[in-house]
C-alpha cells in the first residue's frame, strides 16, 4: 500500500507522466527519450523487499504490477495480465538461451541426464524459462528462513540484470526493421536503450553513490571488494556503460533516421555496429557478477565459522555466473557445479584453488580479463601465502604448437565458440537468435 502511495503521488506530481519521456537518469549522465517510470521503479520496489522483514510482504512487493506495464516477477515469469508480458524473449537474447541451456544440463536440470523437448525442459523442476523466477522463489521460500538481503541480491542478479542485457539486444531488432524516426517518437513507444539504462541505474541521482538497489550501485559496491591497476585508471563497468549506452542511443537514432541509412545495405550495417556494442556492454555487466562470484567463494573457502551466508551467496554468484562456461566448456561447467553448487558445504581452501584455476582460464567464455576483473581483497593473504592462485593469460596453445601470433590463435579459437554457441541456440529452439550470431558473430571478432 505505501509503495502505491509513493508512486501515485510521483505520477501526480508529474514526475512520472505518462507518455512523456523520463527524467535524467543518474544526474543527468543519461537523457531518456521516452517513458521508462515503470522501470526505474523497480529499484524503489527492490529496496522495499530490502527494508521488509516479513516475507509475505516482500513477495507483494515482487509481484506488484506497476503502471500495468511490469512487475520484478514479470521480468523472468508469466503473469496473470492482460497488459503485461514476460519481459525476457529467447528469440532476440543469446545470453539467455545459453543460461537456459546451461542451468537445463545440469544435475538440477531435467536434461542432465537425458535429453527434452524444448518444452519439456525444466531447472528445479519448473519451466527453464523461468528459472530466474524458480531460483528468486526458492530464496523467498527456503527452509532456512526469509533473508531480505540475499532475496534482494537475487532478484537483481537473475532477473534485472538479465533485463538489462535483454534491453540491448532488443535495440539492434528495432535498428534492423528500421520504420524510420517516427516508431522511436511514437508517445507509447519504449526506447529499448533508456530501458537498459533505467534497469541499469534506475532511481540512483549520483554517480557515486553506492547504496541502494540499482544495478549500478551494485556493480560499484563489486568493484571495491577489488584491487584494480588503480582506482582513476582499473576498469570501471560503470563508467564505461554510461558512454556506452549514451553512444548506443545516438546510433539507434542514426539507424532509424532515413538521411543516414536510405537502405537495407547502410541499416544493416549501422545494426552490425550496434551488435557489436551490445556484446561488447553484455561482457562489462558480467564483470560484476565474476568479481562478486570470486568474492563470496573466497569468504566461503577461507571461513573458520559456520555461517551459511556467504554460501548461500556464493551458490547464488554461481549460478548466475557459471552457465556461458556449459556452452565453452561443458566439462569444466560441470565440475565447477558439482563443486560450488551441489557440494557447497565442502568448499574449503584446497577445492577453491582449484575452482579459481578453472573459472581464471576460461575467463574468454565469459567474455571477461584478468585486467578487468582486478584481484579480490580476501583473496590477498591467500595469495601471498601461495594458497590461491594469480589469476593470468593462459598459454594457448594445439597439442604443443603455440604459434607465432597467440592472440591471431585466439581469434580462430573464438570462431568455435561462436559455432558451439549456434548449435546452443538450435536446440533451445531459437532460430532468429542462432541466425544472428551467424551474421554479426558474438564472442569472435571479425
Amino acid at each position: 500500500m505505501l509503495l502505491r502511495l509513493i508512486v501515485a503521488a510521483l505520477l501526480c506530481s508529474g514526475k512520472l507522466a505518462e507518455g512523456a519521456a523520463s527524467e535524467p537518469l543518474l544526474g543527468g549522465k543519461y537523457v531518456p527519450t521516452s517513458d521508462v517510470g515503470h522501470i526505474e521503479e523497480l529499484t524503489e520496489l527492490i529496496d522495499a523487499i530490502q527494508n521488509e522483514p516479513s516475507q509475505e510482504t516482500g513477495n507483494t512487493f515482487y509481484t506488484n504490477i506497476l503502471r500495468e506495464k511490469i512487475s520484478l516477477e514479470s521480468l523472468s515469469n508469466e503473469v496473470e495480465s492482460d497488459s503485461v508480458q514476460i519481459y525476457l524473449n529467447p528469440a532476440t537474447n543469446p545470453l539467455y538461451n545459453v543460461y537456459m541451456y546451461a542451468l537445463y544440463r545440469s544435475p538440477n536440470g531435467s536434461g542432465y541426464e537425458k535429453d527434452n523437448t524444448r518444452d519439456e525442459m525444466k531447472f528445479l523442476s519448473k519451466d527453464v524459462d523461468n528459472y530466474g523466477h524458480t531460483i528468486i522463489q526458492d530464496e523467498l521460500k527456503k527452509q532456512s528462513g526469509y533473508d531480505r538481503n540475499l532475496t534482494t541480491e537475487t532478484i537483481r542478479v537473475t532477473s534485472v540484470w538479465m533485463s538489462a542485457i535483454q534491453s540491448l539486444y532488443d535495440a539492434v531488432k528495432v535498428c534492423e526493421q528500421g520504420g524510420g524516426l517516427g516508431v522511436l517518437e511514437a508517445p507509447e513507444f519504449v526506447n529499448p536503450v533508456d530501458a537498459a539504462a533505467a534497469f541499469w541505474f534506475g532511481d540512483l541521482d549520483d554517480e557515486n553513490d553506492t547504496t541502494g538497489g540499482s544495478m549500478y550501485a551494485w556493480a560499484a559496491r563489486a568493484r571495491d571488494n577489488f584491487v584494480l591497476q588503480s582506482d582513476l585508471t582499473g576498469f570501471n563497468a560503470n563508467k564505461d556503460l554510461i558512454t556506452d549506452l549514451n553512444t548506443m542511443q545516438a546510433m539507434l537514432n542514426d539507424c532509424m533516421d532515413a538521411s543516414k541509412t536510405p537502405d537495407d545495405e547502410t541499416r544493416n550495417e549501422a545494426a552490425k555496429e550496434m551488435r557489436e556494442l551490445a556484446d561488447g556492454m553484455c561482457a562489462k555487466m558480467t564483470v560484476p557478477m565474476v568479481q562478486n562470484f570470486i568474492h563470496y567463494g573466497t569468504l566461503k573457502a577461507t571461513s573458520t565459522s559456520a555461517d551459511i551466508i556467504d554460501q548461500d551467496y556464493m551458490i547464488l554468484y554461481a549460478l548466475s555466473t557459471l552457465p556461458p562456461i556449459g556452452v565453452c566448456d561443458g566439462a569444466s561447467f560441470d565440475s565447477l557445479y558439482d563443486m560450488i553448487v551441489t557440494n557447497s558445504d565442502d568448499v574449503t581452501t584446497s577445492v577453491w584453488r582449484e575452482a579459481l584455476e578453472m573459472i581464471q582460464s576460461r575467463f574468454i567464455c565469459l567474455g571477461v580479463s584478468c585486467d578487468q576483473v582486478g584481484t579480490s581483497k580476501a583473496l590477498q593473504a591467500g595469495l601471498e601465502m601461495g594458497d590461491f592462485p594469480e589469476c593470468r593469460i593462459p598459454d594457448y596453445n594445439l597439442d604443443g604448437y603455440t604459434g607465432s601470433d597467440p592472440e591471431v590463435m585466439v581469434q580462430f579459437g573464438l570462431v568455435d565458440l561462436d559455432v558451439q554457441t549456434i548449435g546452443t541456440l538450435v536446440a533451445m529452439d531459437a532460430p532468429t537468435a542462432a541466425s544472428d550470431i551467424f551474421k554479426y558473430g558474438r564472442v569472435s571478432k571479425p
